[in-house]
């Protein structure tokens, strides 16, 4: 748990940034706009885009989200017990800094992924994938983990390493399946059905190999993408870094 003294400085992350701040302002909150500011907490409003987007920018900083919708049903406080306790809709935003100020919270952590080409490394909250560059073109790859071959020659638009944060976003969609735990690996549009795997929380590092490229390594939403030749390999990870989310009791 965090107190008020110590959650005192506040950043925002939104295309309505300025609602926010007035509303912090009001309860006491310092209001910083970047960085080197070193906030104590950053208040998200917006969808899950937005959340990607405030983890690039303050990374390991205890994040409260708020989704622009007065409806919410992903909501902790309207939903209580159903749902993660770490988004709230813009109606009970209040209770969220109510919290806040009062200590009524807690903060967990969420595990990350890397994926490494070279000397480059991108970090994806949701996930990180190899993706076809061209999308009139397939790919072909080949996938080892610890030393064990998971498939070989595959021809399709990628592979991607999800977190549990991320199971139900593009994992989902591409798959079909989802998972409340750990990481899963999936294969993007294969010509040939295979996967998708599931690991504990300390996955094995994942081996691709490009035999056809080229390809773009990306992670979550980030317009940044390292470009992978024919025999080049990326290497997905468990990130050593974690993101952190204020969860209202």
């Amino acid at each position: 748990m965090r107190t008020f003294r110590r959650f005192s400085r506040v950043a925002v992350v939104s295309q309505k940034a300025a609602q926010v701040r007035l509303l912090l302002k009001k309860h006491g909150f310092s209001v910083v706009f970047s960085p080197d500011a070193k906030p104590d907490v950053v208040v998200t409003f917006g969808g899950d885009g937005t959340i990607l987007e405030s983890e690039r920018r303050y990374p390991g900083v205890p994040k409260l989200s708020a989704r622009d919708s007065r409806h919410c049903h992903l909501c902790t406080v309207r939903y209580a017990g159903k749902h993660a306790r770490e988004v709230v809709c813009w109606s009970c935003l209040q209770t969220g800094i109510d919290a806040l100020k009062g200590g009524d919270f807690d903060v967990v952590s969420h595990s990350k992924v890397d994926a490494v080409f070279g000397k480059e490394t991108l970090t994806g909250l949701n996930e990180v994938q190899l993706h076809n560059s061209d999308p009139r073109r397939a790919v072909r790859f080949s996938i080892a983990a610890d030393g064990r071959t998971l498939c070989r020659d595959v021809i399709g638009d990628g592979v991607l390493l999800a977190t549990s944060f991320g199971a139900g976003g593009y994992f989902r969609s591409i798959c079909r399946q989802s998972f409340d735990s750990g990481f899963g690996l999936a294969l993007n549009n294969p010509v040939e059905a295979a996967g998708p795997w599931f690991f504990s929380n300390t996955p094995p590092s994942v081996h691709v190999k490009m035999e056809r490229g080229p390809g773009w390594v990306l992670a979550d939403n980030a317009a940044r993408k390292l470009i992978v030749p024919n025999g080049g390999k990326v290497v997905f990870r468990r990130s050593p870094h974690v993101a952190r989310f204020v969860a209202l009791r």
